[in-house]
């Protein structure tokens, strides 16, 4: 609790446990999904599960559920940073939790941008709670899993330290 102490901005504050609350709210759906049977598109959350899977394995990077070679359609590098993480905890709810935890630190990120630019504490929360509510983000969130997914949280950083840069 100490940690929240050290933080003296408000808005900071309470994004951080809404960002939380995000994430856990978002990995709970996401686990509830998977465990029901019920995937936008089944086929492609087993491909790109057992893709990054063989990634951290060490073994090649390929799946057996769509015939052809992987990086031949798109190339997705990411894959191999995902895989790192995905070697400690080699399981489908890995990917679940990346994507609900980041796509809630988004919201930090976009408070501080917004923070930077507008100079207001309460527009910036507002913003960044307006994040949070945006409805097209809850369906990518719980939409099939896909490489695109995770250009949000790389996204959010880069533009921050793009204005940060100024």
């Amino acid at each position: 609790m100490s940690f929240f102490k050290k933080i003296s901005d408000r808005g900071l504050r309470a994004l951080l446990l809404l960002s939380f609350v995000y994430g856990v709210l978002f990995f709970t759906l996401n686990v509830l999904k998977f465990k029901s049977f019920f995937s936008y598109e089944w086929e492609d959350d087993a491909a790109e599960n057992q893709l990054i899977y063989n990634i951290a394995t060490a073994s090649s990077p390929h799946q057996t559920i769509f015939l052809g070679n992987v990086f031949l359609d798109h190339f997705t590098p990411i894959y191999f940073l995902v895989g790192v993480l995905y070697k400690l905890f080699p399981h489908i709810y890995t990917l679940f939790f990346m994507v609900s935890f980041a796509y809630g630190f988004c919201s930090i990120v976009i408070y501080l941008l917004s923070k930077e630019i507008l100079k207001e504490e309460a527009t910036s929360f507002l913003v960044a709670l307006a994040y949070l509510f945006f409805a097209p983000l809850h369906y990518i969130n719980l939409g099939s899993l896909d490489a695109d997914i995770f250009a949000l949280p790389l996204l959010c950083l880069a533009i921050f330290w793009m204005q940060k840069k100024r």
